[in-house]
């Protein structure tokens, strides 16, 4: 899934969240500091597996 990043304008932080496509659609997200819902999506980054070596 991705990560989004995101700003929110009630409290002026931003956050870093696991959307799925579906999530991210529905727009219903909520900053974790103040609950707030007018946030703005600044970057989405595509999720990968890391693998660890032995």
């Amino acid at each position: 899934m991705p990560h989004y990043e995101f700003i929110c304008h009630d409290c002026h932080k931003g956050f870093l969240t696991t959307l799925s496509q579906e999530d991210y659609e529905e727009g219903k997200i909520a900053c974790p500091h103040c609950d707030g819902n007018r946030v703005e999506v600044q970057v989405a980054l595509p999720s990968h597996d890391v693998k660890k070596s032995a």
